[in-house]
C-alpha cells in the first residue's frame, strides 16, 4: 500500500468524525435547554414560596439567550441568538451576537442577557462551546493538511513533488 493510499484511509475516517462533532454540538445545545428549564422551574417555585403570583407573562422569567448549533457549508456553528417577540406582528425573531476575533463570544456580553438564575450555566457552556469550535478548526486544519499531503504524494508515492512555477 503507498503512502498516498495509507493517507487517503485517514482522510477518509477522518471525515466521519463530522458526525461526531455535530452529535456532541446538538446533545450541549440540548442539554443547555432542559438545564435551564429545571432552573427556570425551580425559580417559579421560589417565587411562589415567596409569595409572588406567577404571572402568564413573567418579564423576570423570561430567557432570551438561546444556544444553537447546525452544520452550515461545511462548517460547524455553535452560537449564541437573542429571541424576542415582535409588539406588533407577535412573530419570533432572533438577533446574533457578535463573536470576538479569537471566535468565541465575550462572556461579558453573554452575562448581561442571561438571567440570574442562568448566568453560571450559561458561562458553563460557553466554556464548553468554545472547546468544541477548537476541536472542530483543529480537525478542519487537520484534513486540510492531509489533502494537501496526498495531493503532494499522489504521483507514485514520491515524498515531496515539486511544483512548477513556485521554483525560484
Amino acid at each position: 500500500m503507498t503512502l498516498a493510499k495509507q493517507i487517503q484511509q485517514v482522510i477518509q475516517s477522518v471525515d466521519a468524525w463530522d458526525d461526531t462533532f455535530i452529535r456532541q454540538a446538538e446533545t450541549l445545545v440540548k442539554n443547555f435547554r432542559q438545564e435551564r428549564i429545571a432552573r427556570q422551574a425551580e425559580w417559579f417555585r421560589e417565587t411562589a414560596s415567596r409569595g409572588r403570583p406567577r404571572g402568564r407573562h413573567n418579564i423576570e422569567a423570561w430567557c432570551p439567550l438561546n444556544l444553537f448549533a447546525r452544520k452550515h457549508n461545511g462548517s460547524l456553528q455553535i452560537y449564541w441568538q437573542l429571541v424576542y417577540r415582535d409588539r406588533s406582528t407577535k412573530s419570533i425573531g432572533y438577533k446574533h451576537l457578535a463573536k470576538k476575533r479569537s471566535g468565541g463570544y465575550d462572556l461579558r456580553r453573554l452575562l448581561a442577557h442571561a438571567k440570574s438564575f442562568e448566568r453560571d450555566l450559561v458561562a458553563e457552556y460557553e466554556e464548553e462551546a468554545q472547546l468544541q469550535r477548537l476541536r472542530w478548526a483543529q480537525v478542519t486544519g487537520l484534513k486540510r493538511n492531509l489533502t494537501q499531503l496526498a495531493a503532494a504524494n499522489g504521483a507514485e508515492g514520491s515524498l515531496m513533488k515539486r511544483r512548477r512555477g513556485k521554483e525560484s
